[in-house]
């Protein structure tokens, strides 16, 4: 998240001078890819404890993944659309969670709508009956990827549909990781390799190539997130873990209403300084930390009440 927030969005803010450019922009959509693959694999990941054996466990899944999120996208998006950054069609497909249904999705918001999709599709694949056969799980796997390539073929689905999907299906699927810091080392070896080794082919099949970047992209972030010391920052990364979601779906409005407040002027462009977007990448991940934390205690009385 704070690799998107605070670095891949942030280009939108600055002097075109500094904006991405040739080999530059190329290594950063490669680094894109490979970020938003990991968010999806883990999504799904940490959702593969649900094991849905009656209609009610479906119904308690969809409460609880709507109670986490779907408030704060309705507002981020109508924000986005008051703002002029969405127009009526991408916000109304964007909340549905059929962004990707289009060939303009909703700025930004997508990745949210798109796990809307996933979510909702969650039951099917961890249907008890499913999960209790692995060959069954591989046969759905490639069942799943196999309509994907269908829809992409038809232009019914846009491309990010195809890339990230397969990833939180296989997240899904896995079951606790456990592996050694040797077989990690490895996993990260082999897939840096392939990763070096697929970016000169992105002329070849651009759809074929970044689902390979996504899943070698993946492998090797989550492999470094085993082999690097990351517990020493635990707190620090649990501020901006727990903000995270708020960061995502609202630092666009914090950085316009920045742009409209500080923003320099020079003919038809507004920019931040590079000082002056870092101050407003704390000022977002801080007010996302408050957002969050009002609306898990709004949702918790909520809860409380209606019992």
């Amino acid at each position: 998240m704070l690799y998107i927030v605070g670095f891949y969005h942030l280009n939108n803010y600055l002097h075109p001078d500094l904006w991405f450019s040739g080999l530059t922009s190329a290594s950063v959509e490669t680094m894109t890819t490979a970020v938003l693959a990991t968010f999806t694999f883990i999504s799904g990941y940490m959702l593969r404890r649900y094991d849905f054996r009656s209609l009610n466990d479906v119904n308690v899944f969809y409460r609880k993944r709507l109670i986490r999120f779907y408030p704060l996208f309705v507002l981020s998006a109508i924000g986005l659309y008051i703002m002029r950054y969405a127009y009526f069609q991408q916000l109304i497909l964007g909340i549905s969670g059929l962004a990707l249904f289009t060939d303009t999705p909703i700025k930004t918001l997508w990745f949210i709508s798109m796990l809307m999709l996933l979510y909702a599709i969650t039951p099917m694949i961890r249907y008890h009956a499913l999960i209790r056969n692995r060959g069954r799980q591989l046969l759905s796997l490639c069942a799943i990827i196999i309509l994907l390539i269908f829809l992409y073929w038809n232009g019914i689905i846009e491309k990010r549909l195809l890339i990230y999907a397969p990833l939180y299906v296989i997240g899904l699927g896995m079951k606790d990781i456990n592996f050694s810091k040797k077989t990690w080392l490895v996993i990260a070896i082999v897939s840096l390799i392939a990763i070096i080794a697929t970016i000169p082919l992105n002329a070849v099949n651009d759809v074929v190539i970044s689902c390979l970047l996504a899943l070698f992209g993946a492998s090797l972030i989550v492999s470094l997130g085993f082999l690097l010391p990351i517990n020493a920052f635990d707190k620090l990364i649990y501020f901006f873990a727990y903000s995270s979601m708020a960061a995502y779906m609202f630092h666009r409005h914090i950085y316009g209403v920045s742009l409209l407040i500080f923003g320099i002027r020079e003919e038809e462009i507004v920019y931040l300084t590079w000082w002056g977007a870092s101050l407003v990448l704390m000022v977002v991940f801080v007010a996302s930390w408050g957002i969050q934390s009002i609306y898990d205690k709004c949702v918790a009385h909520l809860l409380n009440t209606s019992k």
